[in-house]
């Protein structure tokens, strides 16, 4: 079983403590974060015995396989190239970084390492879908040609996040579904577009993008974060990609898949086929992690995918800031040199 190091007793970070609790994989052995109180407290409620200050001490005074870095999204790079120098296997919280050049020195310090680096987009663990990633994939609906997809989240969730001044809608939840829409789509984006929805006193509330890719797809994405309290789900998430063959669309409220096209009819397919449960997407997104450092076996999506993730949110940034569409390749050629 793997020692796993956690970095960062947040709220992420307690998620992957109660994640690592049941894994016949691995276990978190050692919590380490500046403050003593949550530290403390995360270690005494699953039974942690390693509790440190400061995340160079813990690497230091254990012997661990791996660390988890669940540290504010500004703050990944340091820990994860430490962890790496240290020759451990890295999880990392999404994203990768909030800037290219970050982004790029960890991509790079994970292909000079004999060590697995892992960003954990835990929505491609959803079972819908995973089923509507291998249809598209065995040709289910021909060639992609257009995407679109939404997540939506309430007001008082951010609320709860210390450092949302530091983030954005773009960083904290367009980055889940840009991680996504490629993953789907299979294809690389190449130029950007986006625009922010503003309420009357200035302040940004509603980001939309658009991703062209190189095979000619494009995706138009959305996100909010100051959804009302009283919508009836914690979140909105909802996907349809439109094939030349025809059209999937998931509701992740409904857990349901339909697939639509000539000569079939429109059917919902429920995650229970797929197997296993719909709300522990995020605990086999974890799982998956150890499962594929144990059995030596590459971990998805890897460094290199984050890296491509954070420049297409990096253009988004920039094109917000400029108004101006941006090429991913000509805005940042070095960090593209990684991923070809």
């Amino acid at each position: 079983m793997l020692k796993l190091g956690l970095i960062g007793a947040g709220v992420m970070g307690r998620r992957y403590v109660e994640a690592y609790s049941e894994d016949p994989n691995g276990r978190v052995v050692a919590i380490a974060d500046l403050d003593h109180e949550r530290r403390v407290s995360l270690a005494d409620r699953f039974g942690v015995g390693g509790r440190y200050a400061d995340f160079d001490a813990m690497l230091d005074a254990e012997r661990l396989d791996a660390v988890i870095v669940a540290t504010p999204d500004f703050a990944h790079r340091a820990p994860l190239a430490t962890a790496l120098d240290a020759g451990l296997h890295v999880l990392c919280e999404k994203p990768l970084a909030t800037t290219v050049d970050d982004a790029a020195a960890m991509a790079f310090a994970a292909a000079a390492s004999d060590r697995q680096v892992m960003v954990n987009f835990g929505n491609r663990h959803r079972p819908a879908a995973r089923r509507a990633y291998e249809l598209i994939r065995s040709g289910g609906i021909g060639a992609v040609r257009y995407a679109r997809m939404r997540l939506n989240e309430k007001a008082e969730k951010t609320a709860t996040l210390a450092w949302s001044a530091q983030t954005s809608a773009l960083w904290f939840l367009l980055s889940h579904v840009t991680d996504f829409v490629q993953w789907m789509v299979d294809d690389v984006v190449v130029d950007v577009y986006a625009a922010n929805g503003r309420a009357r006193d200035g302040a940004a509330t509603t980001t939309t993008a658009v991703l062209n890719f190189s095979g000619g797809a494009t995706a138009v994405l959305e996100s909010t974060w100051d959804m009302p309290s009283e919508y009836p789900r914690d979140i909105d998430l909802a996907i349809t990609v439109h094939g030349a063959d025809g059209v999937i669309d998931l509701d992740m409220g409904e857990q349901g898949l339909r697939v639509s096209g000539p000569g079939r009819t429109a059917s919902v397919m429920w995650d229970a086929a797929a197997g296993g449960s719909a709300e522990d997407w995020w605990n086999r997104s974890c799982r998956s992690f150890t499962a594929s450092v144990t059995a030596g076996e590459p971990v998805s999506p890897n460094a290199r995918d984050g890296l491509q993730t954070v420049m297409v949110l990096a253009g988004l940034q920039h094109s917000l800031d400029t108004g101006a569409g941006v090429d991913l390749a000509a805005t940042w050629p070095d960090a593209a040199k990684l991923l070809r």
